[in-house]
């Protein structure tokens, strides 16, 4: 099937234009990597008359540390962000979860920021976001701005709290304790495809090893309804590590155990 015919294409170079282009074509779609939106618009499931391309807002692409945080552009490529060594120092559970998306052509066009907006709940970086405490800045035009937790940002499947009129302009991720690491892990029928179960693991480890603080988080597998849902979180762990996930075929009672083994091990690991 061929997409419906688009009136009207726009290319702006600031993050300004583009909210202003949005706030004016309420009927446009916006065009980050295309890995969710191009197959959508084959098949007719969106027909946009206005298509935003985001593409050459250099702003929106930047990786850097600002105010304690680490602060991903949206326009930021799945195989940078697995690969950026400043997410590979402190942030090693988000490499793992873009490291593990599609294949490397994927990798090179698709975006976090278009990932998550698009809210799929068998992709990598929601998991990854809850586990990290991820913080998601909402922009409009005119100044409009809202940070959102990743905990409020997700609403249902293929559903966020993102207004129509709204750009998701970056991600902010806390800066973690000196001895912290994190691991994510999935499984799939295809290597490189959606996941059918993911866990992410972010622990806080004391001078002596033991947990002062963990953030679990995983795929719900419930009536064949997929989300991502924080499913522990503790101050003071005090040692102890507990796993509500029910067996199955992927021997789920192990993979944690191997997630938190090299949190762990990351944690513990000199930077």
């Amino acid at each position: 099937m061929y997409p419906k015919a688009i009136e009207s294409y726009f290319a702006p170079t600031t993050v300004d234009e583009a909210l202003r282009l949005l706030a004016e074509h309420r009927d446009s779609k916006l065009l980050a990597g295309g890995q969710s939106l191009m197959p959508l618009l084959k098949l007719r499931l969106v027909e946009p008359g206005c298509l935003i391309d985001l593409n050459r807002i250099p702003a929106l692409a930047a990786i850097r540390e600002a105010d304690g945080a680490l602060c991903l552009g949206a326009m930021a490529r799945h195989a940078e962000v697995a690969t950026h060594p400043l997410v590979a120092a402190s942030y090693p559970l988000l490499a793992d979860a873009a490291r593990l998306i599609g294949d490397l052509q994927i990798r090179n066009r698709g975006t976090i920021g278009g990932s998550l907006a698009h809210a799929d709940p068998s992709a990598d970086y929601p998991v990854a976001m809850l586990a990290l405490e991820a913080r998601m800045v909402l922009s409009k035009a005119g100044g409009g701005r809202r940070v959102v937790g990743a905990d409020q940002f997700f609403v249902g499947p293929l559903t966020s709290v993102l207004a129509a009129d709204e750009l998701l302009t970056e991600i902010q991720l806390p800066k973690p304790a000196a001895r912290a690491g994190g691991a994510y892990v999935k499984h799939s029928l295809v290597a490189g495809d959606f996941a059918l179960v993911s866990v992410g693991v972010q622990l806080t480890l004391s001078t002596n090893g033991r947990c002062e603080r963990a953030m679990i988080a995983r795929m719900r597998v419930r009536r064949r309804l997929f989300w991502p849902v924080l499913c522990w979180t503790t101050p003071s762990a005090r040692g102890r590590v507990r796993w509500p996930l029910a067996k199955s075929k992927w021997e789920p009672t192990c993979a944690p155990l191997r997630l938190i083994a090299a949190a762990s091990s990351r944690a513990m690991s000199p930077r």
